[in-house]
């Protein structure tokens, strides 16, 4: 019986170091990983400053993700309207600071700096007015699938559904976008380098950012580099085109 026991024992405590081995050979193997796509990342993309000639490339890559991460295609086919209200302020009023990331050439992603969040949404709520009114005389928004996203839209911002609480504590704000196919490969980080940088150097005390809960990945990114979040409330927009239960989730990262 002491023998049964004893070779119980000595297979139970092989089967722990052998477990202990396979545990610590595979966190080596997902930070060579890591190291390998950060490396990968670096490799490809340059971090550069905005020039007027990636505003179209900007622009598309704002559609492409515009709808929880990923292409408003199918969803909306006039896409002029949608990417004036997301990037007039950036691009054309350009009262902040924009960085690229190119490969070869091509911008593959972007990252916005807007000092003054306060300012920001006085401005653009009077440019979303004007810009829309522009539209409706025009007729375009009458089309089923505009009209359709823009009503819906309208009346669960009128309903308080986007509406969080305001946090001027942390006065600027950080929008950040990355092609599909280059997410994961360390851009969004070398993006946000540039970024903080140019927050640090300004004095700024803090920044904020929204985000979704759809998005799992994004949420990580965020609170990997230190953002925390804020507050969260349930979008119920997104579930009339089939998302599930949403939550708008607002972060913030002090400096």
């Amino acid at each position: 019986m002491d023998v049964i026991f004893g070779n119980v024992a000595k297979t139970t405590n092989f089967i722990y170091h052998l477990e202990k081995l396979f545990r610590t050979y595979f966190r080596r193997i997902l930070l060579a990983k890591a190291m390998l796509v950060n490396f990968r990342g670096r490799q490809m993309a340059e971090i550069v400053e905005y020039s007027q000639s990636d505003r179209e490339a900007v622009r598309e890559i704002c559609f492409r993700t515009g709808f929880l991460g990923k292409s408003l295609a199918g969803i909306i086919d006039y896409k002029d309207l949608f990417v004036d209200l997301a990037t007039h302020y950036f691009l054309d009023a350009r009262k902040s600071c924009i960085f690229v990331a190119k490969d070869s050439g091509r911008v593959i992603g972007y990252g916005v700096i807007i000092d003054d969040v306060k300012e920001y949404k006085i401005s653009s709520t009077k440019y979303y007015i004007y810009r829309v009114f522009l539209d409706v005389v025009r007729f375009r928004l009458f089309r089923k699938k505009e009209f359709l996203y823009y009503t819906r839209l309208l009346l669960y911002y009128l309903k308080g559904d986007f509406t969080l609480p305001e946090f001027y504590e942390y006065p600027a704000l950080l929008h950040i976008n990355i092609s599909d196919g280059y997410q994961g490969l360390g851009i969004g980080s070398r993006l946000f380098e540039s970024m903080f940088a140019g927050l640090k150097s300004k004095s700024c005390s803090g920044v904020q950012l929204q985000t979704h809960s759809a998005n799992e990945k994004s949420v990580g990114f965020f609170k990997k580099h230190g953002f925390a979040e804020l507050a969260s409330k349930e979008t119920k927009f997104y579930q009339t085109y089939g998302a599930g239960v949403v939550k708008t989730i607002a972060m913030g990262k002090k400096f």
